[in-house]
């Protein structure tokens, strides 16, 4: 008894703090891929200078990338196997969009909207101000399709002036395909094995749930639920992603669900 009586409390405590917000707020994030294009060297150690399984980005064209690697701010990226490409293996945190709005005082347009009273309305929050507590390892979210383009852009002028990656290979967002591929689906497909009942017993993402079981009332650090096959965390909730494609009514197409609803 005593362990349904932690559950009741565990959730009015977190659905206290959602309606404190004015309102559900709903940001997008985005994941990266960085198109090889020929071959992307690696050196034998991690940031640390220890040997490990994150190597970090250097010497281009002396190696093929055959395994998992971290660029010079931190992000880690996994093969996207088919597409000659690495994808960043969780959301792009806070801490990588705050770097890149330090160096260039770039001014996020954003993108944030909220929901109450049935319905939809653009909201004053930001990813700077996102209406609830996030750390440095929290996905950035309301951001723009336009800042995460600039974001890329800013990210390949950087890796390709150190060295990092060759004058051919950039940073971009993945197509939907591309994500549909990292995710384990076909491209259309929802999110394979989340349903309701399934993420009232187990704890694999940060979805809207009957129970709130996975701890978070709002977004989740990246990397908070175990990765799927292909080793890539967070395709499915915690937030929305960005894609590369405009949809037939020439709107960006966002995939992988929030902590406000279910995958798609």
């Amino acid at each position: 008894m005593k362990r349904n009586l932690d559950i009741v409390d565990k959730h009015s405590l977190r659905r206290l703090k959602r309606l404190s917000l004015p309102g559900h707020v709903v940001g997008v994030g985005m994941f990266l891929l960085v198109v090889l294009g020929s071959f992307l060297g690696v050196s034998a150690y991690n940031r640390s200078g220890n040997p490990g399984p994150w190597k970090v980005f250097s010497n281009y064209g002396t190696e093929t990338l055959s395994g998992a690697c971290e660029n010079s701010i931190g992000m880690r990226f996994r093969p996207l196997p088919g597409h000659g490409a690495v994808m960043s293996i969780w959301e792009t945190r806070m801490s990588d969009f705050e770097r890149f709005v330090a160096e260039t005082e770039y001014d996020a347009t954003g993108d944030a909207w909220a929901y109450q009273d049935n319905h939809w309305y653009q909201s004053v929050y930001s990813w700077s101000n996102t209406g609830y507590e996030v750390t440095m390892d929290h996905p950035v979210c309301s951001i723009s399709w336009r800042d995460a383009m600039t974001f890329c852009a800013w990210l390949t002028r950087k890796e390709r002036a150190s060295g990092a990656i060759s004058p051919n290979q950039h940073y971009r967002l993945p197509t939907e395909e591309e994500w549909s591929t990292a995710v384990g689906v076909d491209a259309g497909q929802g999110t394979p094995g989340l349903s309701p009942s399934l993420l009232e017993r187990l704890k694999i993402g940060n979805y809207r749930d009957t129970l709130l079981i996975d701890d978070y009332a709002f977004t989740s650090p990246v990397g908070s639920f175990s990765p799927n096959a292909l080793g890539f965390y967070d395709l499915g909730g915690n937030v929305w992603e960005y894609c590369l494609d405009q949809d037939a009514a020439q709107n960006r197409v966002i995939r992988g669900g929030s902590w406000l609803n279910h995958g798609v």
